[in-house]
């Protein structure tokens, strides 16, 4: 009897689903659906307007958490909040601007589970999905071995991605190997909001370069390549046609009535500092300058309004390094160079230079305190001997 009733149970079930899809197909007949096996009002479910959406993050995403309860927390997930996003640029433009990430910032950000998954043809994300929104200089492109091209209009050629050319570079090493972005950010990690790190996969071998940098993190060295965007403009115009026509019509634009340029762009080893966790780590730079014209006339010109730096992790990981005078005796990376080719001071840019930490910030992290710089250019006893059996040790081996 018990197994009679379970049949017409299951029976309805699908004889009121198929009705809902026939129903549901009248309009969308375009919609091709196969999730498992699930009905339109599985996912969608009837509401006092219609059915409803049901992957969108403002109704909590019902349709599909309902299903994927374990993945709930994506909802607050910085996927979906960009909390440091947000943090930064509300220091750096709010008293300039109020509603700058608004009008410029907010377009990368998950609001739907859609976003990353599909509509209808649901599938796990694969890296070219991702890229849509991680691009730029920002981590992302880099890991497939692109990297955005300078804005002037000359460097515009070459590949283009998501309507933005980048030069090719060496790409990381996972990547080669076919690796996902997804095989190391899964939808269990973002949920939990963890990480994974180098040593969640890789054993650490104690050899003495491992040994002798084990305050590193792997990415100091074994990352190829960073982009560093330095002295990023952002020019906005108010009733300023004039102006604008002159300096900025080949410029990419930014919102309604600004551009977005830079003074340099390089593609090499970024500089080094300390994380939030102590560890000595790449730097990219977040040096932000704005310009503003009103009635074709100068508000305030190149006024420094972010002099930040941020601890992060290139992935453009190889399994070589560099060698040891990439940090060593590398006043650049260690962010103490004095004669700077670049005198920003002429540029009107309130900086000693670029690679000197003077007037900069670490804003998740700090840069190299005096005693860390001096150990890294050799200056103590120890070092200076290491340093010259290091040597001694290369000699012999070439004999």
């Amino acid at each position: 009897m018990v197994k009679k009733s379970i049949m017409i149970l299951f029976f309805l079930t699908l004889f009121t689903s198929l009705c809902f899809a026939e129903d549901c197909a009248k309009c969308h007949a375009e919609v091709q659906a196969d999730h498992f096996g699930a009905s339109c009002t599985d996912c969608h479910a009837e509401n006092e307007k219609h059915f409803a959406k049901s992957a969108v993050f403002s109704s909590d995403a019902e349709g599909c958490i309902s299903c994927h309860n374990e993945y709930d927390n994506m909802l607050n997930s910085k996927m979906h909040t960009r909390a440091d996003e947000v943090r930064y640029v509300s220091e750096t433009f709010d008293s300039y601007d109020s509603k700058f990430f608004e009008k410029n910032c907010s377009g990368c950000h998950v609001s739907t589970c859609s976003d990353c998954h599909g509509t209808h043809q649901i599938e796990k994300p694969i890296t070219d999905t991702c890229i849509k929104c991680h691009n730029g200089h920002a981590t992302g492109t880099d890991y497939t071995g692109y990297a955005l091209r300078p804005p002037a209009e000359k460097y515009q050629r070459g590949k283009e991605i998501n309507g933005e050319h980048y030069l090719k570079m060496l790409p990381d090493v996972h990547f080669e190997k076919g690796m996902n972005c997804a095989d190391c950010h899964s939808m269990k990690n973002l949920s939990e909001g963890k990480t994974l790190t180098c040593e969640s996969c890789h054993k650490v071998s104690r050899r003495d370069e491992h040994l002798t940098h084990k305050n590193l993190k792997c990415e100091s060295c074994h990352s190829a390549w960073g982009h560093g965007e330095y002295g990023t403009t952002y020019m906005c115009f108010d009733n300023s046609r004039k102006i604008y026509d002159q300096y900025a019509k080949k410029l990419k634009t930014v919102g309604d009535s600004c551009v977005r340029s830079s003074l340099l762009n390089e593609y090499r080893e970024m500089p080094i500092g300390v994380d939030a966790d102590g560890k000595i780590s790449p730097l990219r730079p977040f040096n932000v300058f704005f310009t503003v014209f009103e009635d074709n006339a100068v508000v305030f010109e190149n006024k420094m309004i972010s002099n930040s730096w941020a601890a992060y992790s290139p992935h453009t990981t190889q399994r070589g390094v560099r060698g040891c005078f990439s940090c060593h005796e590398n006043d650049k990376r260690l962010m103490v160079l004095q004669n700077d080719i670049y005198d920003l001071k002429r540029e009107g840019l309130d900086l000693k230079s670029f690679w000197n930490k003077e007037g900069q910030r670490v804003y998740n992290g700090s840069f190299l305190n005096e005693k860390q710089i001096e150990t890294t250019k050799y200056k103590t006893d120890k070092n200076k001997k290491m340093k010259t059996g290091r040597w001694q040790k290369i000699i012999k081996e070439l004999e």
